[in-house]
């Protein structure tokens, strides 16, 4: 994997490929998840001042 600005782990890993009926916890698994990267997120989605441009003199 490359470089990420994020990356969010869900602890899946005891579930298999075939257990579509568990949709339910995998996805709250990953949504807890997210939950714990809510500040990076929010860090990276924030305004950031710019530089001023310089005049083409």
């Amino acid at each position: 994997m490359g470089p990420v600005d994020v990356l969010i782990q869900p602890d899946i890993a005891r579930y298999g490929t075939l257990e579509y009926e568990k949709v339910r916890e995998i996805i709250r698994r990953g949504e807890e998840a997210a939950q714990t990267q809510i500040s990076a997120i929010k860090q990276l989605l924030a305004p950031h001042p710019r530089k001023p441009r310089r005049s083409a003199e």
